[in-house]
């Protein structure tokens, strides 16, 4: 019995579950903050004792900054999307590879996995066919790590789309997959794009 429940807690400890029935060529992985939609939503520097906040971070100023001694770093702005705006050129580029047979599109965020479904919500109100869809939070952990996953355990994928408003982001993905070429021989194109601001 013990043994039993220590396999459950192993299996709900790994989040990423990684997809291994992709059969298009193309996966096309897109950003949600500040890539798909402008949320607003920023990360908020807290005092770990009292909880108190001392400042909120952009993506750009998270991805070179670390909590000070006493700090610890506070996502629950992302928790929610209600006032997040479309970034049409985005979304309409989205709605391009849903289009296309040959491509696999994904949601990847940083955002914690009780967002996906307010992810999910807002794709649907956006009017975009989220019939074949993957979305999924990763709570902060590496995109680069999962998507190479993703593409190790799917051999037909010839081509990786990604886009991203972190610079931190688009680089990590790169190296991931140009380290999976480089162990593999795989033959792999990759188009890691920084989606800037409008």
């Amino acid at each position: 019995m013990k043994l039993l429940l220590e396999n459950w807690r192993k299996f709900l400890k790994e989040e990423d579950v990684i997809p291994a029935d992709i059969y298009e060529e193309i996966l096309a992985v897109f950003d949600f903050d500040e890539t798909i939609a402008d949320t607003h939503a920023k990360t908020v520097v807290r005092v770990k004792i009292s909880g108190d906040p001392v400042r909120r971070l952009s993506q750009a100023q998270l991805d070179t900054e670390k909590p000070g001694e006493g700090e610890e770093f506070d996502f629950s702005e992302f928790d929610d999307v209600g006032d997040a705006e479309e970034k049409k050129n985005i979304t309409n580029k989205m709605k391009e590879f849903i289009k296309d047979p040959n491509s696999q599109v994904m949601v990847v965020t940083s955002r914690a996995t009780k967002a996906e479904d307010a992810i999910h919500s807002y794709l649907n109100f956006l009017e975009i066919d989220t019939s074949s869809l993957i979305i999924k939070g990763l709570a902060g952990q590496s995109k680069g790590d999962y998507i190479a996953n993703i593409v190790s355990k799917n051999p037909s994928i010839k081509k990786v789309e990604f886009y991203d408003d972190s610079k931190k982001n688009v680089e990590d993905v790169e190296e991931k997959l140009n380290n999976l070429i480089k162990d593999t021989g795989r033959e792999l194109f990759i188009n890691a794009v920084q989606v800037l601001e409008e």
